[in-house]
């Protein structure tokens, strides 16, 4: 569990870090969000770690900048995504990145 949080904290600074994005959100449904919230008032959880690691899937929900494209974003950063894991992950996950908010 602790690798799967340290993870998404790299991640979440992967994103972060992609031109074109403005902010990055928690993913997840509406149940997800609201849990991870209660983790991190528990202290169970950092909000470092926006981006959601499961076992067969990577998800991220951003708001992509003014002056950008959204679905050139969108492709940044399920490539730059991608590029993470290949680095330090060996386990094929499928990556799904949801634009929340265009500026």
């Amino acid at each position: 569990m602790s690798g799967d949080l340290e993870l998404a904290r790299d991640l979440t600074r992967v994103v972060r870090a992609t031109p074109g994005v403005q902010d990055v959100y928690m993913a997840g449904g509406v149940l997800a969000v609201a849990a991870q919230a209660v983790t991190i008032a528990a202290g169970a959880s950092d909000d470092e770690a926006r981006v959601r690691v499961g076992r067969d899937t990577v998800s991220a929900s951003i708001a992509v900048a003014s002056g950008f494209s959204a679905p050139d974003t969108l492709r940044a950063v399920t490539a730059a995504i991608a590029a993470h894991l290949a680095t330090v992950d060996g386990d094929a996950r499928r990556i799904a990145v949801t634009a929340s908010r265009i500026e």
